[in-house]
């Protein structure tokens, strides 16, 4: 690496089996806030011609860190100094006086600039105040040493800030002098006295800068030691991780009552269920049992009554709250339990029958217990009724028979129960928010309304920043991942005999119902594509339907009440047929595309007359209305039959249309894009996902709905595939939905 004039020519050797294109790139990132960066090499595509030795790779990408902001801050200072230096020269010449008159017009002239400057000053100097306090909060973690740099600099800076003000009010002193203020030469003093002290104040932060980028104490040495700060941004990491996991937790709490017919007496649960993934639990329980706990005695009878032994065993009922702690795990429609039930060690097993609106419970427990023979067996039966009630019907202790003690009490054996009761899931406990992007802790809590029929496929896709092969991707797997956050996902779909059961492990594990997926003899539908810099349209590659080229969607009989639906981009003739399956939908949306457009318009425009919603992006909008402006495309759509109409424009948002309304969403900035691919489908999941939660079609709920998606389709767009949504959890998404109002927030102009 050597320095030519302003820049840096960095020379590789590359090893023989290593290959650069000519369309490789060079990004140059801050790897973190302590101003550690790093060079990041893309060989460039396949195709492109290869890079000769003593070539040149010309682009390159650089985006500014932190000795980009010490940088300007030593830019200001000089710049700051230099003018203190000539104020200093003119107001201590020998002709100093005579200047002075002049200066005052000058002053005159120049009042509302300099202040217009300070103001800009003051709030650069808030904004490294802040990063100052965000750096030094980090740093503590590791060593308190560090706050004595901070310290300086927070004092240089109120110093400065005191004589920036001092100078200030000497400059209008000035101004004003000659209305029976200080003499001329007393201000001239004041002022040179104040440019003193702001010229020491630029000496004491120049100080404390130069020494940060030389690697002085703590503070310094982890702006220049890699390591240190790489340890530094672990731990930050670590911690960061542990409490997205720990906010991403799900509960569910329930309470339910039972009549126990042979004892004529009720028993009450009280249930916490906890949710780390959707297919695990931890199960916590306080019981209050009527029957109590049956214990056993030796009595010593003194004196003995005559013909009755001396030692007589006796049995009595203790009472007392129950507790049961248990770990369950569900596999496809069983649910198997391990742990303590009603305080003692047992285990259990939940058949999920019916789309989960009826469960048989199984336990077995109490093996230790003096007075049975074997362990207690409990079975009953559970009835989803409606959102967040429930009954039950059940039999306890099925191998004993009934025993009662002498005074005709019962003390154990088989009981008959029934009973009901309710539950809670987070969304139900939690304050009102603007969005809760909360899916339901299990698949008993809420009915799965959401459908979506679309395409599962392999997807090959080259941008400038990597490329993938043969990775999950689809219009109907991008939907539901994003959904899946939100409500649970019917999903209607083929794929062939080539394609890997590891990713429907992933779309069930998220709560995706994948009954409707069908297994066909036949390859996977596949697609490849290219992106360009822009990012912004896809040049296709390669096109296989294979399996999808036959596909003809068939609801299952359980699929067909689904309120909300969703029709990925298929042909609009599929859509239809779609659409005569379902029974009565609150809410039927689709997707389409320019090809669609321009090969099936008769077809789509059926369609499109028989849905609430359509999905397109504004080069579609603008060629289905034939009208160029997006306000009247959006107009001329709407008179197709839709009664609302969302059109996406990628890096500039996207628009909510219906005949009273129009909302506009901007994009979210990100400052890493990968993969676009998906990030429309990921986008309808959010928006779909959310009106399905909320159940709600108001013009406020669609636009939350708007804010959802572009939160659902920012996350798609950082890794390629789907690989971001296995990373994010329910704080990511409350964090980047504040974000949002953040973005957008502003006060009203003043009177």
């Amino acid at each position: 690496m050597k320095l030519e004039e302003t820049r840096a020519r960095v020379v590789l050797r590359l090893r023989k089996d290593g290959a650069l294109r000519q369309d490789a790139a060079l990004a140059k990132r801050s790897e973190s806030l302590l101003g550690d960066y790093l060079l990041k090499l893309y060989p460039g595509s396949e195709d492109a011609p290869p890079l000769a030795a003593g070539g040149t790779i010309s682009r390159v990408v650089d985006q500014q860190g932190m000795e980009a902001v010490f940088g300007s801050l030593e830019q200001i200072t000089g710049d700051i100094r230099e003018v203190t230096r000539s104020l200093r020269g003119v107001l201590g010449g020998e002709q100093g006086p005579g200047a002075l008159k002049l200066i005052v017009d000058n002053l005159v002239r120049l009042s509302a600039s300099l202040d217009q400057v300070l103001r800009r000053s003051a709030e650069r100097l808030e904004v490294i105040l802040g990063h100052v306090q965000g750096a030094s909060s980090n740093v503590k973690a590791i060593t308190d040493e560090q706050r004595e740099p901070i310290r300086e600099v927070v004092a240089s800076v109120e110093a400065i800030a005191r004589d920036v003000r001092e100078l200030l009010a000497s400059a209008r002193s000035l101004v004003g002098g000659g209305d029976g203020g200080q003499p001329l030469e007393a201000s001239a003093a004041t002022q040179l006295s104040a440019l003193g002290k702001l010229d020491r104040g630029l000496d004491n932060i120049e100080g404390v800068t130069e020494g940060l980028k030389a690697g002085q104490g703590v503070a310094g040495t982890l702006l220049r030691d890699g390591p240190a700060s790489q340890r530094l941004n672990e731990a930050i990491e670590e911690v960061s991780v542990f409490a997205s996991r720990l906010s991403q937790l799900r509960m569910e709490v329930g309470v339910h009552s039972e009549y126990l017919a042979t004892q004529g007496q009720a028993k009450s649960f009280l249930q916490l269920r906890m949710f780390p993934r959707p297919d695990t639990f931890y199960l916590l329980e306080v019981v209050d049992d009527p029957r109590g706990t049956v214990e056993t005695a030796t009595v010593r009878a003194s004196p003995a009554s005559a013909g009755d032994p001396a030692l007589k065993v006796q049995r009595f009922t203790r009472q007392g709250l129950k507790v049961s702690a248990q770990l369950a795990r569900r596999y496809s429609f069983a649910t198997l339990r391990l742990g303590i039930i009603e305080s003692s060690g047992g285990v259990g097993a939940d058949l999920h029958l019916f789309e989960d609106a009826l469960s048989l419970r199984l336990d077995a427990f109490d093996s230790s217990s003096d007075a049975l023979r074997c362990p207690r067996v409990r079975a009953a039966l559970r009835l989803q009724a409606r959102h967040h009630l429930f009954a039950t019907v059940g039999v306890d202790d099925l191998a004993t028979a009934s025993r009662r003690d002498a005074a005709g009490r019962f003390l154990l054996g088989q009981d008959f129960s029934l009973g009901g009761g309710v539950f809670f899931a987070d969304e139900d406990l939690q304050a009102p928010l603007t969005v809760s992007p909360l899916r339901p802790c299990s698949r008993e809590s809420v009915s799965m309304s959401l459908l979506v029929v679309g395409s599962i496929a392999y997807d090959s896709v080259e941008t400038p920043f990597g490329s993938r092969e043969e990775v999950l991707g689809g219009s109907a797997t991008f939907f539901s991942a994003s959904a899946s956050f939100f409500t649970s996902v019917r999903a209607v779909a083929v794929v062939g005999e080539d394609f890997d059961d590891k990713h429907f492990e992933f779309l069930r594990a998220r709560g995706v119902d994948l009954s409707g997926v069908s297994r066909v003899k036949g390859r996977t539908f596949r697609w490849k594509g290219r992106y360009s810099f822009q990012l912004n349209e896809a040049q296709t590659l390669n096109t296989q339907l294979n399996v999808f080229q036959s596909f003809s969607p068939t609801l299952p009989e359980a699929y067909r009440d689904s309120e909300y639906v969703f029709l990925g981009n298929i042909h609009p003739e599929l859509q239809a047929q779609v659409v005569e399956q379902v029974r009565s939908p609150k809410l039927i949306a689709m997707d389409t595309m320019n090809f669609w457009i321009q090969g099936s318009l008769p077809a789509l425009k059926k369609t499109l007359s028989r849905v609430d919603l359509l999905f397109v992006n504004d080069g579609e909008a603008r060629q289905l209305a034939g009208e160029h402006n997006i306000v009247q495309a959006a107009k001329a759509i709407l008179a197709m039959g839709p009664r609302r109409l969302v059109i996406k424009r990628g890096e500039y948002g996207a628009l909510l249309f219906d005949q009273e309304h129009v909302f506009w969403c901007p994009a979210y900035p990100l400052a890493e894009l990968f993969d676009p691919t998906g990030a429309g489908d990921s986008f309808a999941g959010g928006f779909m996902g959310s009106v399905a939660l909320h159940r709600s079609l108001s013009h406020d709920a669609l636009r939350r709905a708007m804010v959802t998606g572009s939160v659902m389709g920012s996350f798609a767009v950082e890794r390629f595939s789907l690989d971001r949504f296995r990373e994010i959890g329910v704080s990511d998404i409350r964090q980047r939905y504040k974000d949002f109002q953040r973005l957008t927030e502003f006060a009203e102009l003043p009177a």
